[in-house]
Parts: structure tokens; sequence; C-alpha cells
């Protein structure tokens, strides 16, 4: 089942010739199947061998929920259905609705997604990367606007396989999941006409590395959309986080919006423009049945001032940006 997903990713991208390097995406595949099957996830992945998926169910998206499959098949295997929702708490990124069970996610992602569709459609990219993809809400978002391929990059094992129970009902042949990280994105030099990549800069050691390698990935004069965490402040400065950030333990540097303009340029992108910029919400990210954990509300103060640790809030910022020619 696993095999054949990723057998039938390559043989999609194989119709884009020699710009791709096959040889080190089977490796990195293999490598990412073998981690997935030995995972804690294996008895997530012996139920989703049990399902029995017609074709041509729906799919749709209404008010910001994608919705799969119908009532009919939700009959048929409810149990299992609302086993498998369950066993893959939490469930960051959505919401979706499958089999009319909605699972509200922590975060509503379709507040992101409102703030940069017009900037796709715009440019109705044919290739498309999402980095950070989590259980692929972009990667279907990004459907409407009738790419070719649209590839995702995340390494965990939880969102992939959201994503692929996702699938089992969608089947739609352009969604790519690569289950390996930034760090191997030379494999598709100079190949994306836009990438997304939200919520993850701030997780990085490395900033500018970071917008180089996405740089290096699109072809010249392609589109980034970035979101990431920023401060208010004047100037191109960032605070150097010692330990944590909101609770979060992998955050680095948090900038300025004027940093983060200085960093797009040191990696050699140019036009580059502030979409929005909002606090973050609780309307937005909060704790629900399906991400049942601590969430926004817990990680501010009391007076909500400040995060929890004392440091200036943060605000979610959009850019875009182009990658220079050569």
């Amino acid at each position: 089942m696993l095999e054949k997903y990723f057998q039938n990713n390559i043989s999609l991208l194989k119709e884009y010739g020699e710009s791709l390097n096959f040889s080190e995406l089977s490796s990195l595949r293999d490598l990412g199947l073998k981690k997935l099957k030995a995972s804690t996830f294996s008895k997530i992945y012996s139920n989703l061998q049990k399902l029995s998926i017609p074709k041509n169910l729906s799919f749709e998206v209404s008010e910001g929920v994608i919705k799969v499959g119908n009532d009919n098949y939700l009959n048929q295997n409810k149990e299992l259905l609302l086993d498998l929702f369950e066993q893959l708490i939490p469930w960051r990124t959505g919401p979706f609705q499958i089999c009319n069970q909605r699972i509200d996610a922590e975060w509503q992602s379709f507040f992101k997604w409102d703030k940069i569709k017009d900037l796709l459609s715009t440019h109705k990219p044919n290739k498309i990367l999402d980095i950070g993809c989590a259980n692929g809400y972009f990667m279907y978002r990004a459907l409407e606007n009738n790419p070719r391929l649209v590839v995702g990059l995340d390494t965990s094992e939880r969102s992939f396989f959201q994503f692929f129970l996702l699938q089992n009902f969608v089947r739609d042949k352009r969604l790519v999941y690569e289950p390996f990280g930034m760090e191997s994105l030379d494999v598709y030099k100079d190949f994306f006409d836009c990438v997304i990549c939200m919520g993850v800069l701030y997780h990085r050691r490395n900033p500018i590395a970071s917008l180089t390698a996405i740089k290096e990935a699109m072809r010249p004069r392609g589109t980034l959309i970035l979101e990431t965490i920023c401060i208010k402040g004047e100037g191109a400065n960032a605070i150097c986080i010692a330990d944590r950030y909101a609770k979060m333990r992998n955050v680095y540097f948090v900038p300025t919006v004027e940093a983060v303009k200085v960093w797009l340029e040191r990696s050699s992108f140019d036009s580059i423009e502030v979409i929005d910029v909002s606090a973050a919400s609780v309307d937005e990210q909060r704790k629900t049945k399906y991400a049942p954990y601590e969430s926004l509300e817990e990680f501010l103060s009391e007076d909500k001032k400040t995060t929890i640790e004392g440091h200036p809030l943060p605000l979610r910022v959009v850019f875009s940006a182009k990658r220079k020619k050569k």
C-alpha cells in the first residue's frame, strides 16, 4: 500500500524528464518508507490497510472545511474510521470532514489560506511546493488553482498518515508527499514555480541558509510565499531564544519584519512584499477535541501582553518574494 503510493509518485515525477535527481529521490523515499513502517504508527498503518474505499467519492471545500466521503461509507466503517481519527490525534491543521464526521484541528488553517489564495490565483503556478506541509491541508487547497503538481515536505509520521487517510478518499495523483525535510531540497533543484513555507522559518537554526535552500529549489522568477512569526520593532533586528518561545523548544530567532526582508535579500530574493500582518489569535489557534493539548491560550501571559516566558508577542506575517534571475 505505502510502496505503491511512493512508486506512483516516482512515475508521476518522471514526466518531468531528467531535471530531477531520481536516484537520490528514491533513496530518500526508501529511508522514509522504512521509518514509516517501523514507527509507533504501525497499528494505524494496519488499520488503514483494512479500509476498502470506493472510487469517485465526493471531495469539496466549503467554508474552509475540506470534505471527503459520504454517509454510506461511514455507515459501513464507522467504528474503524472513528478509531483512526482518534489514533491520529493531535490534528494540528484543518479542519476536515470525513464521511460527515468533523475533525476540528488546532489550527483553523483557512485563516492563513485566505491571506495567500489571491497570490496563487494570480500567478497560477504549475508546480507548487509546500514545506512543512503537515497533513496536507494547504496541498488540497492548492488544487483549487488546477496546478499540474503539488509536492509536500514533512518528516512527521503522524502528519503523513493523516494525509494518507485523506488521500485514500481523494486519490488525486497530482499530490506528492515527500517524507523528508528541507535538508534534502537539492533533489528538486530549479524546479518549482511557487514555494509555500508557513510556520517553519522560526524553527530553523540558520534562516538565511534555509531561505537559500528554498531559492535553489525554485525556477528563476518563481514566487515564494512565506509566513512566519515576527515581533514588533524598528530596524532589522531579531531576538535570540535561549530556551523557549511561547512554550516552543525549537525556536531560535524571532525577527522584526525588516529583518525578514534582509534575510530574503541576502538569500537572492527580490520583489519582496508584506502581504499581511496579524496578531496571533485564539480564533485561529486553540485547543479542540482532536487537538486536546495546550495551545495559544496557554502560550501567552495572563494579561496577554507577552508570551508566557516574557518575550514580545508573536505577529503572524505573510511575505511574498521572487527568486532573482540567474
